[in-house]
């Protein structure tokens, strides 16, 4: 989906290449966003394929992409080093241009388990904002747990349940609902939180938001994001690992 500055690749694919799912990443329905070619939701990489399993496992999970975990689990079941059970479905039910730019999928890699259907849907009303509608399908009571992984920023601030991140020329702003936990992570080692990786067997800190709520039966709930060209930021924090 292109606008303007704007940039967004809202990925619906099956999950990795063959029965096996060879090199797949659980990260349906994640979300990619550059604005003027600056990298402001991004993709970790793959870390590394040998060693440390918790790593490769990290860099391929669920929370390590712009999406939703549910159930404490990825949306896939991993096999192997590169192997899954099994790749979810995915439907991209619809993508328009008008009234408003918009593009809305769906996978079922929580059907089996908790009979959960995951529906996310992109608005995009205006140059400068985006808005990320996620419903739940099926029964509730169920932990749910996502993420936004940010690209090079100089700070990251938060206010009430709107985070701001400084970008120089430009500050990107997230606004959640009141109901959700929010939670920042700068290269955290426990939980294992707030990295990426450019160069293959190496990684670095970057600033990661989780937030966090129980899903209530049918939820639906809307997450809007903006971008405010030219502005300063006036506070900022750090989290520490």
């Amino acid at each position: 989906m292109k606008w303007g500055n704007g940039r967004i690749l809202f990925r619906h694919a099956p999950l990795g290449s063959g029965g096996t799912c060879g090199h797949g990443h659980a990260d349906s329905l994640s979300v990619l966003f550059h604005w003027n070619n600056v990298p402001i939701l991004i993709d970790l990489g793959s870390g590394q394929y040998n060693g440390n399993q918790d790593i490769r496992n990290f860099f391929r999970s669920t929370i390590a992409h712009n999406t939703i975990e549910i159930g404490g689990i990825n949306q896939a079941k991993i096999l192997g080093p590169f192997l899954w059970e099994k790749s979810y479905e995915t439907t991209l039910k619809k993508a328009e241009e008008s009234p408003i730019l918009y593009a809305e999928a769906s996978h079922d890699g929580y059907m089996d388990e908790f009979s959960v259907l995951h529906t996310r849907r992109i608005e995009w009303p205006s140059t400068h904002q985006i808005e990320i509608i996620d419903f739940f399908q099926g029964k509730g009571e169920l932990p749910l747990r996502g993420a936004f992984h940010l690209g090079k920023c100089r700070n990251v601030s938060r206010k009430g349940q709107i985070i701001e991140v400084d970008f120089d020329d430009f500050i990107f702003s997230l606004s959640f609902p009141t109901e959700f936990s929010l939670e920042i992570y700068y290269g955290s080692k426990s939980p294992f939180l707030g990295w990426r990786s450019t160069i293959y067997g190496k990684w670095e800190p970057i600033h990661t938001i989780v937030f966090s709520n129980d899903i209530q039966k049918d939820l639906q709930y809307r997450i809007i994001l903006k971008i405010a060209e030219n502005r300063v930021a006036t506070s900022g924090i750090n989290p520490e690992s």
